[in-house]
């Protein structure tokens, strides 16, 4: 029975194997997407040379405000990752709502008003008049509080005033959107908080798509620090104000995406999250939330993809995005070690691969099973896990079908231009609720499945799991001391274990265990038999005929001896 259960191993790996090869010779349906399911968005502020001068920036330092009486402030976010690109939540502006995407890569709030001539339709517009813009002298106005908001507009800040005596600003991006309108002032608030705020009043906007806002958006509200927000003039982003002014506890917010929508929570982290659950790793930039990314680690190994560089961690920005020598890096590696997997590689002339922005194809879960893991560490000892499921987008066609399009792309404006080598956009940042701990000047990361928290960081479930399930979202593993190494022997013996090869298993010893059933309960019937003899076959001594053998290889006793221990009665 041994040799027969090794023998239906066997057959198992060989199906397995059969059925591997014979799915790559079968197409697997690529399409490439419109640009419209697979958005590709980078929101992080451009910093002009001209607005630090001399390399320098202003800088207010970390704030370490805590104010008891204060509640959190919870915002839901709306969006998605693949069929929007971006998460927004709802503000209101002297009692009028608008959309407006959430980004830590920016920190300005603008909003289209009446007076813009080239915004997108369809956008809730504020109104603007004169006691809302702010004129081009230094000036403060209390805007409805008892505290009033100062600026100072002349050329000796940085202001730019227009003709009819505005003060103007610009804002550009990383993905080449342009913002230019007057600042305006006004009551600002959000979830169940108002704060009085200076903000963009946009008169033109222009950008790489004809909506710069993206659909149902009506605006930008960043939350990085206030240095970016100077376009020229300086002004107070609307979270810093939350916490200058006490409407909220702590100078902390945290952010949770998944394709369901998500939580903007201002003042601390999210209230489903438990602080012993979060891996903290330190902010090296008060621009950006910038952290110093270690290594990016393939199946466990160091390929040399980066190597204590600066990454910053942006939720205005869709994918993860390299620079070009780090994402060449990542392709050889694929290249080399996962051909394989159909699409990863060429193979042929004018094939389409992963690699292609927008490319999308249909995976079965086997497929994604041999895509290596990717292990991102940072200072601290954090190390955090993604599967393939996890850096993968997956997005339906018009007739609902499955596919998956790699969530990581490359960006020639990185790498020594832009002095950083990745951005963690939101196909990073779905797997994790993040808290930006302002005040003590650190990001932290806990694993979730869609915005649902686990609770228990060491009873993180397998990241394998129905590739075909849109909601159910791989839950990433966070490591703050080693990395799974899956190579040799047991990454192959990983590989075997597939579906197939456990039912395989399991259908032949489910057999092997109805014959050994089988066969005891023939052993017991003759054993009875025996047991029970005719009547007089204790007097003769007789031997009962069908007594089993190794009973016969024991020593009769004599007399009225009882029967063996082991046998039945």
């Amino acid at each position: 029975m041994f040799w027969t259960l090794i023998v239906c191993v066997l057959l198992a790996i060989s199906w397995n194997n059969a059925s591997a090869q014979s799915s790559f010779v079968l197409p697997l349906r690529p399409v490439e997407l419109p640009a419209s399911t697979v958005l590709v968005r980078g929101r992080y502020a451009q910093l002009a040379s001209s607005t630090f001068p001399n390399d320098t920036f202003v800088r207010e330092g970390l704030h370490t405000y805590t104010h008891a009486a204060a509640s959190l402030q919870i915002a839901p976010l709306y969006g998605s990752v693949s069929r929007v690109g971006m998460y927004a939540t709802e503000i209101s502006i002297d009692g009028q709502s608008f959309v407006v995407s959430v980004d830590t890569g920016s920190s300005s709030l603008a909003v289209p008003t009446t007076e813009c001539l080239n915004c997108p339709p369809q956008k809730h517009l504020l109104r603007v008049d004169r006691a809302t813009t702010v004129p081009c002298t230094g000036s403060t106005d209390p805007i409805g509080d008892d505290r009033p908001v100062a600026f100072q507009c002349d050329r000796e800040h940085s202001g730019m005033c227009d003709r009819t005596g505005g003060c103007t600003f610009v804002i550009r991006y990383g993905d080449g959107t342009r913002l230019a309108g007057r600042y305006l002032a006004g009551m600002v608030g959000v979830a169940q908080s108002s704060v009085p705020l200076l903000f963009g009043g946009i008169q033109d906007a222009s950008g790489p798509e004809k909506d710069v806002f993206g659909a149902g958006i009506d605006g930008m509200l960043g939350l990085a620090y206030r240095g970016l927000s100077c376009n020229p003039m300086c002004t107070t982003p609307l979270f810093d104000a939350l916490v200058e002014r006490r409407r909220v506890p702590a100078d902390m917010f945290s952010l949770c995406e998944s394709d369901e929508g998500g939580r903007l929570v201002l003042g601390g982290p999210d209230p489903n999250v438990r602080e012993s659950d979060i891996v903290w790793t330190p902010i090296v930039h008060d621009l950006y939330y910038n952290v110093e990314l270690d290594h990016i680690l393939v199946d466990g190994q160091n390929v040399g993809i980066v190597s204590r560089q600066s990454a910053f961690v942006d939720s205005g920005t869709t994918m993860i995005v390299l620079s070009s020598r780090a994402y060449a890096t990542l392709r050889d590696y694929f290249y080399q070690h996962h051909c394989q997997v159909p699409y990863v590689c060429p193979g042929v002339p004018d094939q389409h691969t992963i690699f292609e922005l927008e490319f999308c194809v249909q995976y079965e879960p086997q497929h994604l099973q041999q895509l290596p893991t990717l292990t991102f560490t940072f200072r601290g000892n954090v190390r955090l896990r993604l599967s393939a499921e996890q850096y993968l987008l997956r997005v339906t066609d018009a007739d609902g079908q499955p596919f998956y399009c790699l969530g990581i792309m490359q960006d020639r404006k990185l790498g020594d231009t832009f002095g950083i080598e990745a951005i963690l956009g939101l196909s990073w940042l779905r797997n994790f609720v993040t808290t930006y701990d302002r005040a003590h000047g650190r990001i932290g990361f806990t694993p979730a499945r869609g915005c649902e928290v686990l609770q228990d960081v060491a009873e993180v479930p397998p990241t394998a799991g129905n590739a075909t399930d849109a909601t159910d979202e791989s839950v990433p593993d966070v490591d703050a001391e080693s990395v799974s190494d899956k190579s040799g022997f047991w990454a192959r013996l990983h590989s075997l274990l597939t579906p197939t090869v456990l039912i395989v298993i399991i259908g032949c010893s489910a057999v092997l265990l109805m014959a050994i059933g089988v066969w005891i309960i023939i052993r017991c019937r003759r054993y009875r038999s025996v047991s029970s003899g005719t009547p007089d076959s204790r007097d003769t001594g007789a031997e009962p005929a069908a007594r089993a053998s190794f009973l016969t290889k024991q020593p009769r006793p004599e007399g009225d001896a009882l029967l063996p221990s082991h046998s039945p009665v």
